[in-house]
Parts: C-alpha cells; structure tokens; sequence
C-alpha cells in the first residue's frame, strides 16, 4: 500500500486507530441473514485490531489460527492453486 495513500482505520473494539503491522489491521465482514438467498443479505465491513479481536471473543485465542507462521497469504494459495 502506498503510504501516501493509506487509510485511517479505528478499531471497533477499543476505538483506537490501526496502525498498520504484523496481522493489523484486520477487517471483520459481517453478513447479515446469512441463512437467506443472497439478494436477501445485507453486508457491512468493520476494522480491529487482532488482538483486540482475541481478547473479546469468546472462543480460545487458538482458534485464530491465522496467527501461524506457517498459515498462507491469499497469494501463497492462490500460486498453490
């Protein structure tokens, strides 16, 4: 990203600005009814930090296991393919 260019992003969490670095910032997509044909979904994107993701979820922070090294980049899978 073009550093002249990058955008401001506030954390939906915390409400704190993302700085760009490591997995941050992520981008939370949020499909609402989602059990209903597609034309019937409303979709909204929203930002966080990735920590702040972990703390707040209620699941154990292992299951983001996007945070593994080894876990590809779109691109990496998409040369896979």
């Amino acid at each position: 990203m073009n550093p002249a260019k990058q955008q401001n992003y506030q954390c939906i969490f915390c409400g704190e600005t993302i700085r760009a670095g490591g997995l941050d910032p992520c981008a939370l997509h949020l499909v609402a009814k989602f059990d209903q044909p597609r034309r019937a979904q409303k979709e909204q994107t929203f930002f966080c930090h990735i920590k702040c993701m972990e703390s707040r979820a209620s699941s154990h922070p292992a299951t983001f296991y996007i945070n593994d090294p080894d876990f590809p980049t779109v691109g990496e899978v998409e040369t896979n393919s």
